[in-house]
């Protein structure tokens, strides 16, 4: 039986062979006992490098943007099915992304925020429709950022590089049902 445990997995393995690799074309399911990759997966629609990969609540896998061949964001998406060992690609993102954040909403929805391509837009996922829709926009683009998803719904974007690879102490809180984020005072510590 296949369980929401080796989906993290997945997506794990996913986010960790691009960065290994620099291009990700396929993806292997790792284990966290300490044992390698222990098998090869089907090979991903879309040639792709730092991208971003999400787990549904479905189950399925949703990989987003990153570096294609040509160098440039990419604005494909593509869901993974372990139970098939097989991706399909889905609706093209709005806009092209790379080192872009994707957030899984309590909705299911999925949020994607940033990165390479569009700093400072961002847009919803929506599994049962299959379709994208535009979100609130950030007051500063960033890549490399992070986005957490707390408790009251809104969503922390913080630190990250700005379009002039400027390191970001800056954090914005991102409520997905206005137009626009908050800022936050800037945090202590960058990331390096």
């Amino acid at each position: 039986m296949i369980t929401r445990r080796f989906f993290t997995k997945l997506a794990f393995a996913a986010a960790l062979q691009s960065r290994i690799k620099g291009v990700m074309v396929g993806a292997q399911s790792y284990s966290f006992r300490g044992m390698p990759f222990d098998e090869m997966l089907a090979a991903m629609s879309t040639v792709r490098t730092d991208h971003s990969a999400t787990l549904l609540l479905s189950g399925q896998v949703l990989v987003t943007g990153g570096f294609g061949v040509s160098g440039s964001p990419s604005r494909t998406a593509e869901l993974y099915d372990a139970t098939t060992d097989q991706w399909t690609l889905v609706a093209m993102m709005r806009v092209p992304r790379a080192n872009h954040t994707t957030t899984l909403l309590p909705s299911g929805e999925v949020l994607a925020v940033g990165g390479w391509g569009n700093w400072v837009t961002a847009e919803i996922y929506d599994p049962a429709g299959g379709t994208w829709s535009p979100a609130a926009e950030l007051n500063e683009g960033r890549a490399l950022h992070s986005a957490t998803r707390l408790n009251n719904g809104t969503i922390l974007v913080a630190s990250g590089v700005d379009p002039d690879n400027t390191y970001l102490t800056s954090s914005e809180l991102l409520d997905i049902t206005r137009t626009r984020s908050r800022e936050l005072n800037g945090h202590e510590f960058s990331r390096q």
